[in-house]
């Protein structure tokens, strides 16, 4: 979840991608708050291990304009 601004969804999708290639466009769904402010992103992904996941989690969690990663 970050702040809705312009290229939000495609930078949370280039990082994921960067640890599960070949993410597809009806993988990933956005969806704004109520007052626009926020916007959280949901891509669907077969894990194939907890490192992979990790992995994952820390370069979403480190990035400075994704404020809540889950």
């Amino acid at each position: 979840m970050g702040k809705a601004e312009p290229g939000f969804e495609a930078m949370v999708v280039e990082l994921i991608s960067r640890h599960a290639p070949g993410i597809t466009e009806t993988a990933v769904n956005s969806r704004s708050s109520k007052g626009g402010k926020w916007i959280s992103v949901t891509v669907t992904l077969r894990a194939e291990s907890k490192a992979q996941l990790d992995a994952i989690y820390l370069d979403l969690s480190a990035h400075e304009k994704v404020v809540m990663a889950l």
